[in-house]
C-alpha cells in the first residue's frame, strides 16, 4: 500500500507542476493583454489568483510526496537520509480482472491464518474435553509384574566358607543368576468415581468451550465471506471509477484545447480557460486515485 501510495505521491506531484505551468503561461498572456489594453484587470488578477492557488497546491503535493517517501523508507528498513529518493518502478495494472468469488472464498477460508489458529485452538478443546471427560467414567485395567530376586549373605558373586558350619555361602547376585528366587503377579483392577462434581463440571466447562469456539469460527467465516465479497465490489467499483475518469479527462483536455483556441481569437473571457484548466488537473488527480485504489 506504501508503495502504491508513493506513486500516487509523484502522479500528484506532476499534476500539480503540469496545471501550476498552465497557470503560469495563462497569467503571462494575461498580463502581456493588461499591458497593451486588451484585457480588464480584473481578469488579470483572476489568473494570478489561479497562479498562486496552483503553486500552494505544487509545494503541498511535494511535501506529502517526501512524507510518503520517508514512511516506505521506514516500512522497508531504509535509512532516512543516504542521498537518493525512491521512486516506483513499476506502472499500475490498469487491465480490468475478473476475480473468481467462489475460488477466492476457498482460499479465505483455507489459508487465512486467523481460521486456522482457531481450527487448532478448537483441536486443542477437544481433546481437553475428551481427557476430562474420561476422568469421570470408570475404569477397569489389567496390571502384571514380574521381579528377579537376589538373596545371599554377601554381594559380590565370591565364595565365602561358614566357618560354623564349613559350608560355602552364596552371594546375591550369584542366587539371581541362578534364577531360582522369581516374583510374579497379574491381576484386574477397578475404580468407580463416586460424585465427582469438580471433575463432571470441568468436563462440561470444556464442551462450553469447545461451543462458544465453534461459534467463533463461524463468525469469522461469516466475515472472511463478507470481506471478500466486499472486495470484489470494491474492485468493480474503483474499476469503472478509474474508467469513468479517464473519459471525464479527455473530455476536460479536449475542452481546455477549444477554448484556449477561442481564447487566441479574442471569442471568450479568461475564466472559462482557467476553470477548464483547473477542470483538468482534478479529473488527472482523481483519475489516478482510482488507478491506485484500483491496485
Amino acid at each position: 500500500n506504501s508503495y502504491w501510495d508513493l506513486y500516487l505521491a509523484y502522479r500528484l506531484y506532476d499534476t500539480s507542476v503540469t496545471a501550476h505551468e498552465s497557470a503560469f503561461q495563462t497569467w503571462r498572456e494575461a498580463q502581456t493583454k493588461l499591458e497593451v489594453g486588451t484585457l480588464k484587470k480584473a481578469d488579470e488578477l483572476q489568473a494570478r489568483d489561479r497562479l498562486y492557488e496552483t503553486k500552494s497546491s505544487l509545494e503541498l503535493s511535494l511535501n506529502q510526496l517526501y512524507q510518503t517517501e520517508s514512511e516506505l523508507r521506514r516500512l522497508t528498513g531504509l535509512p532516512m537520509n543516504d542521498g537518493t529518493v525512491l521512486r516506483p518502478a513499476e506502472e499500475p495494472i490498469v487491465a480490468e480482472l475478473f476475480p473468481d468469488w467462489q475460488a477466492s472464498l476457498v482460499d479465505g477460508l483455507t489459508y487465512r491464518v486467523e481460521l486456522r489458529r482457531q481450527k487448532w485452538q478448537i483441536k486443542s478443546l477437544m481433546l481437553q474435553s475428551d481427557a476430562a471427560r474420561s476422568l469421570v467414567r470408570p475404569s477397569l485395567n489389567a496390571v502384571g509384574g514380574y521381579n528377579l530376586l537376589g538373596v545371599g549373605d554377601t554381594l559380590g558373586s565370591q565364595r565365602v566358607i561358614d566357618p560354623a558350619t564349613g559350608t560355602p555361602t552364596n552371594s546375591a547376585l550369584g542366587s539371581m543368576a541362578h534364577d531360582d528366587l522369581n516374583q510374579w503377579n497379574v491381576g484386574l483392577q477397578f475404580s468407580m468415581p463416586i460424585g465427582l462434581r469438580q471433575a463432571r463440571s470441568q468436563a462440561r466447562n470444556y464442551e462450553l468451550q469447545v461451543a462458544k469456539a465453534n461459534a467463533v469460527l463461524a463468525a469469522q467465516e461469516r466475515s472472511i465471506a463478507h470481506d471478500i465479497t466486499n472486495a470484489i465490489q470494491d474492485v468493480a467499483a474503483t474499476y469503472t471509477a478509474a474508467q469513468s475518469n479517464r473519459n471525464r479527462l479527455e473530455a476536460a483536455k479536449e475542452r481546455v484545447e477549444l477554448l484556449e483556441a477561442e481564447r487566441d481569437v479574442g471569442t471568450l473571457t479568461l475564466d472559462l480557460v482557467l476553470r477548464a484548466q483547473a477542470s483538468v488537473a482534478t479529473a488527472e488527480g482523481d483519475y489516478y486515485r482510482q488507478v491506485v485504489a484500483y491496485n
